[in-house]
């Protein structure tokens, strides 16, 4: 099982490839809870005895993960659609890209394998061939439109 420290709580609070989040003074796992409805675990950590935050257990791995992300950027998809399941094997993190034009084909969104150590896109290959072939319809269209207005004599 491998550890990574959680941003701003170095000293304090770790995260395993379990999804599970330790106390590095008590070497304890903390424990996750439910707020209302909620069906997302949650978890706090405290600093010198003081809460200081309250968050997701989710959004905890990915900020521990990628680092700060703006919210809407990311989604998050459960292999076996067990939201409380928060091993790093079990969760799958697509891009959430505002920017997709209609003229083109569709790029398909970016899939992270999670490791402790960082993420890995998994169909970068399918992303690279739909780029591919977009520069080639791109560059296509650009010579049939030079030859369009490209002036020729009058006969």
């Amino acid at each position: 099982m491998q550890n990574k420290p959680i941003p701003d709580f170095e000293n304090d609070y770790c995260l395993t490839d379990d999804g599970m989040v330790v106390d590095l003074q008590t070497g304890k796992f903390k424990k996750y809870y439910f707020r209302g409805n909620d069906t997302k675990p949650r978890v706090d950590l405290y600093k010198n005895g003081r809460l200081e935050i309250s968050m997701y257990v989710e959004d905890l791995i990915c900020e521990t993960l990628f680092g700060k992300i703006a919210k809407g950027y990311y989604k998050l998809k459960f292999r076996d659609e067990d939201e409380t399941n928060l091993s790093l094997s079990n969760i799958e993190i697509y891009a959430n890209d505002p920017y997709e034009t209609k003229i083109q084909i569709k790029k398909p969104k970016k899939i992270y394998h999670l490791t402790i150590d960082g993420s890995v896109v998994i169909n970068q290959n399918e992303i690279d061939e739909v780029i591919a072939l977009n520069t080639k319809n791109s560059l296509e269209k650009e010579k049939m439109r030079r030859e369009r207005t490209k002036k020729r004599p009058l006969s």
